[in-house]
């Protein structure tokens, strides 16, 4: 689980971000802060009880899949990286060692895609966590 909690003035409060709803992020900006207002804040007058927040999201097989998919991307994407320029400057051909400069330049100088395609991908994050 993942949560965002603040404490303002002896108050405190408790966003579970995982109980949105998909289409929670189809509403627009005053309508989606409505709804997180309404829905989603535990409020409480002193510090949460032990285990208060201790419950499992439910989450399916193919987001969790698809979130251990992206971060073993992330991990091993670098690593991979890395293995294949070593291969690429012992074994390779000087049009290769170009091919390859070519290409992590492209992966790491392109521009990212708009995350508002991928907010689904977050709240699945949240799940997972």
């Amino acid at each position: 689980f993942f949560w965002f909690c603040v404490c303002r003035t002896m108050k405190h409060y408790c966003i579970e971000c995982f109980a949105a709803p998909p289409e929670f992020f189809n509403l627009p900006g005053e309508a989606r802060w409505k709804y997180v207002k309404e829905h989603m804040i535990i409020e409480s007058d002193g510090p949460f009880e032990t285990n208060r927040f201790a419950k499992k999201a439910e989450i399916t097989w193919y987001q969790q899949w698809s979130v251990m998919l992206f971060f073993a991307t992330m991990v091993g994407g670098p690593l991979g990286l890395f293995l294949v320029w070593a291969l690429v400057l012992a074994l390779g051909s000087w049009t290769s060692v170009g091919i390859l400069a070519a290409a992590t330049a492209f992966l790491s100088l392109h521009p990212l895609p708009d995350q508002r395609h991928f907010q689904f991908f977050s709240l699945w994050m949240y799940k997972y966590y």
